[in-house]
């Protein structure tokens, strides 16, 4: 496997920690912010997900593979913690590899996810009377496993003919995959995963809008006459408009990364690595937007997920509150069996006077 830098960086490095960096604390913050909350938002999410039944649905399948996909991501995203405080990579090269397979992989799920899913709700949206018939489970586990399979059959050739290499690059605090070619890589990843998703989102807005505009009057006539069947057209045009937020944020968190690397690569032009590890750590934030978009959005997810995070709260309160109580009668326990052990030494003494 070509391209192991990471024992020569760790020889190199002086490994001293940023206590007194300014700079240096900073970006451990915001990594370990940004892995931290994604790690426990999205296991919240799958949590959430899997324990509600109204949610286990063909739209909470693929909500699921996008939050296993941006769980991965934020566990890899962990393992830069270290290394962003002591400069170097403690974990061996192995761990490098698989770290850096698993966020190449990963990166490109959740746009190939997203555009399952607005062609999902486009179909709720546009066919609500033939959603069922068109829109079935086996469909979606397939356009699900679709989605997992197609990095790894791009990537596993790249890999096998030395094309990709994996190093940790310090000034980004991660172990990443890195292409012999900038220029391919940057143009095989946009066209195969990020513009198809761009494309389909685009094309399928422009059709539910179109067709809002056509059947204005057919909507109002059935909100008069149909309130159940109006209040699930109005629910699946909320979530055809969360999947274009979550799209247009994954557009935001990576444009700026991968246009700016492409640019410097193209014009030769030197990027100060701070405003790279800024935009680096920008794109690896999206899979935390991911659940907070959806925590807004969708009520009864909502619901949910505050109930569950509330429940470790309450447990561990009412585990307090039973200790207290339990030293509490045990204290009364103790001073009961003191003051009586008191009064029959008392009365045995009295006793003894008076013989």
């Amino acid at each position: 496997m070509a391209g192991n830098n990471s024992s020569s960086w760790n020889n190199q490095l002086d490994f001293s920690t940023c206590s007194e960096d300014v700079s240096c604390v900073v970006k451990t913050s915001a990594v370990s912010l940004i892995s931290c909350l994604t790690v426990v938002g999205n296991l919240m999410s799958l949590v959430t997900l899997v324990s509600t039944k109204s949610l286990r649905n063909c739209h909470g399948y693929l909500v699921i593979s996008l939050s296993l996909a941006d769980l991965f991501t934020g566990l890899v995203a962990t393992t830069s913690i270290y290394p962003t405080i002591f400069k170097k990579w403690p974990h061996g090269d192995l761990l490098c590899l698989l770290v850096a397979s698993v966020e190449a992989s990963t990166k490109k799920i959740s746009p190939l996810t997203m555009t399952v899913m607005s062609i999902e709700r486009y179909i709720a949206v546009v066919h609500p009377l033939r959603y069922s018939r068109i829109v079935t489970k086996k469909l979606v586990l397939f356009g699900i496993a679709i989605a997992w399979c197609t990095p790894v059959v791009v990537f596993i050739p790249l890999f096998l003919k030395e094309q990709v290499a994996y190093k940790f690059v310090y000034r980004l605090s991660s172990c990443t995959a890195t292409y012999i070619d900038q220029v391919v890589s940057v143009l095989l990843n946009t066209i195969i995963f990020v513009l198809p998703s761009m494309v389909t989102i685009c094309v399928t807005s422009f059709l539910v809008l179109r067709a809002f505009k056509q059947n204005a009057r057919m909507r109002s006539l059935l909100t008069m006459k149909h309130g159940d069947r109006a209040t699930q057209t109005k629910r699946a045009i909320k979530f055809f408009r969360m999947i274009c937020i979550m799209c247009f944020t994954f557009y935001f968190c990576w444009a700026p990364h991968v246009t700016v690397g492409f640019v410097s690569i193209v014009a030769k032009i030197r990027v100060p690595w701070d405003v790279y590890f800024a935009l680096y750590w920008l794109h690896y934030s999206n899979s935390l937007w991911n659940v907070v978009i959806y925590f807004v959005m969708n009520d009864t997810y909502r619901r949910r997920f505050l109930i569950l995070a509330r429940s470790p709260i309450t447990v561990f309160a009412l585990l307090c509150r039973r200790k207290v109580d339990g030293d509490q009668s045990r204290e009364n326990t103790v001073s009961g069996v003191t003051n009586s052990s008191m009064a029959v030494t008392s009365s045995a003494s009295v006793n003894n006077q008076k013989q």
